[in-house]
């Protein structure tokens, strides 16, 4: 990013089931030095696990932002009657890689897992690894509100689906691997429809 700034306003329609929405849809190398400010991303349509950040929908394994700043909204209305919604965070939709020394202000609401940087750390369904993941937020921080909803077709809090909100992540899934947020804070509203809600991750 050498530095400089960028400002969008988008709004994405998913139909694909696991797609991933975002300033890039997928990430595998290094963002530096990135700021992305006064920006907005909605997502809306019937798929099921779609993923949605300012930055990127997927950080994956090997991947890493350091030193971006963000400043803007996510409004993912995704609905997938029973199952599940997406991934939402200002950064990342979901990250498997390395996020540092970055941070967010704004808004996020998701269907599913929002999280106020990131909506899920690793990969709990395995859709974009193969293996053990060991995604990494350190030295970050989130000021807003993040908000989870419930999906229209589901009556009661599922635990594998999610409705998880928190103020730096949704959801870290550990499975095996050795996720990590450190020297990170959150100051934000965390609200969850029906289900749970976290000052930094569940």
């Amino acid at each position: 990013g050498n530095g400089k700034s960028i400002s969008y306003s988008v709004k994405f329609v998913g139909t694909d089931l696991y797609s991933s929405y975002g300033l890039f849809e997928e990430v595998s190398g290094t963002i530096k030095n990135l700021r992305i400010t006064s920006s907005s991303a909605m997502l809306t349509g019937p798929g099921k696990d779609m993923n949605v950040g300012l930055i990127c929908g997927v950080l994956l394994s090997g991947g890493v932002i350091t030193d971006c700043h963000v400043t803007g909204d996510i409004n993912s209305t995704v609905d997938p009657g029973e199952g599940a919604g997406s991934d939402a965070g200002l950064i990342a939709g979901q990250s498997l890689g390395k996020i540092k020394y970055s941070s967010g202000t704004g808004n996020v609401v998701g269907v599913g897992y929002a999280g106020g940087l990131v909506g899920q750390l690793n990969d709990r369904w395995g859709h974009f690894s193969s293996g053990t993941t060991n995604g990494v937020i350190i030295g970050c921080s989130f000021v807003g509100s993040v908000t989870a909803l419930k999906p229209s077709g589901r009556s009661n809090f599922n635990n594998d689906l999610g409705n998880f909100a928190g103020g730096i992540c949704g959801l870290v899934y550990n499975g095996g691997a050795n996720p990590e947020i450190s020297l990170s804070y959150a100051n934000a509203t965390v609200v969850s429809d029906g289900g749970r809600a976290y000052g930094l991750a569940h």
